[in-house]
């Protein structure tokens, strides 16, 4: 999600939607939602309720049994934007103009990225035998963060599961769980750690060294998320567990984090709240964010 604090944010000439998203979650501290859902097809939902029939079918009906309306948002799905990876992320993009979509993303990378790219990076951390070992299918756990909202003991069961499977776990930055008490639970098992780049590229060293201590033979690094997309129904019901003081346990456990949160002035230990400041703070700092040298 986009830092609040990125300097860059001011040579925009568009709003920065991404701090509109950040102030809805955290508005549900405050005991607030949006007013309505941006999801489409709820949106029509909402518009139905609202309007007399007359009016609601005058404006939801097309010809005949609306066929051409159903072949022209068929054509319309086939159309995919693909984003740019492994780019400069911080400066702003200008307004996209009214030529065409195209030509506007064309400004910013001369070369189109394949449709079979992926968005990950897979890269070895040490020639452990953990990664060469013959594993009990072609299958992993993939990286799903924050699995504490899930259960209590978050990702320490599944960890464990993964072992006794002998099948690669992957560990999410977003996770629940210290990265040192993933690998007790994982036990012998082939894991592997996944990266959200920071901001800050002390934090990234950090988080990796204590990955590769702790035998994690991987890292996964995601290149396609340098900010949290749009989700109509999390936005509309506050639902990020960072801010409500769950799942920045791995930044609450690492010694450059929590020094920079000393350098702000929070303390999680006091309350909730503390704890929520801490996720706003993770949200941005160690995150999905813009690239490893933003501000931030």
């Amino acid at each position: 999600m986009s830092d609040p604090n990125n300097p860059y944010i001011e040579k925009r000439d568009t709003p920065q939607w991404s701090l509109y998203q950040r102030e809805n979650f955290w508005k549900v501290n405050e005991g607030e939602v949006p007013l309505f859902n941006t999801e489409p097809g709820k949106l029509e939902e909402l518009a139905k309720e609202k309007l007399t029939q007359g009016g609601w079918l005058y404006a939801s009906s097309n010809a005949g049994q609306s066929y051409t309306h159903l072949a022209n948002r068929q054509a319309f799905y086939r159309h995919r934007i693909i984003p740019r990876q492994l780019i400069d992320t911080k400066p702003a993009p200008p307004a996209p103009q009214s030529s065409a979509v195209r030509t506007s993303f064309s400004q910013y990378s001369p070369h189109p990225i394949p449709h079979h790219s992926t968005p990950h990076l897979i890269l070895a951390l040490t020639p452990s035998p953990n990664t060469t070992d013959k594993v009990a299918a072609p299958i992993g756990f993939a990286p799903i963060g924050i699995n504490k909202i899930y259960h209590p003991l978050g990702e320490l069961p599944v960890a464990t599961v993964a072992a006794e499977l002998n099948l690669p776990y992957c560990l999410s930055t977003a996770g629940s769980t210290s990265i040192e008490a993933v690998a007790a639970a994982n036990g012998p098992g082939p894991r592997f750690y996944q990266l959200y780049l920071p901001h800050d590229d002390e934090l990234t060293i950090s988080l990796l060294t204590r990955a590769f201590t702790s035998g994690f033979d991987v890292c996964v690094l995601t290149t396609d998320t340098w900010q949290l997309g749009w989700r109509h129904d999390d936005v509309a019901s506050g639902n990020y567990a960072f801010y409500r003081g769950i799942g920045a346990d791995l930044g609450l456990s690492d010694p450059v984090f929590t020094q920079r949160l000393r350098e702000r002035g929070i303390d999680p230990g006091k309350s909730r709240k503390g704890r929520a400041r801490c996720g706003s703070t993770a949200s941005g700092t160690a995150a999905p964010g813009p690239g490893p040298n933003s501000p931030g």
